[in-house]
């Protein structure tokens, strides 16, 4: 995990992220990524680099 989801503001996306990871059926309809992408342009101006995290099975597959 990227320390980014972890500190300073951005805590939220991070906690919203292991929520999903943790509780996939329950946080189904939670998409931490487009959370993390209105927090950066719509309040801190930024455009979004894409997301911050990556399954270990996309890793495996070279993807």
């Amino acid at each position: 995990m990227n320390y980014y989801l972890a500190g300073g503001c951005s805590k939220m996306i991070g906690a919203l992220s292991i929520a999903k990871w943790l509780y996939p059926d329950r946080f189904a309809d939670v998409d931490p990524d487009a959370v993390m992408k209105t927090w950066l342009e719509a309040f801190q101006g930024v455009a979004y680099p894409g997301r911050y995290w990556t399954k270990i099975s996309e890793l495996e597959a070279g993807q």
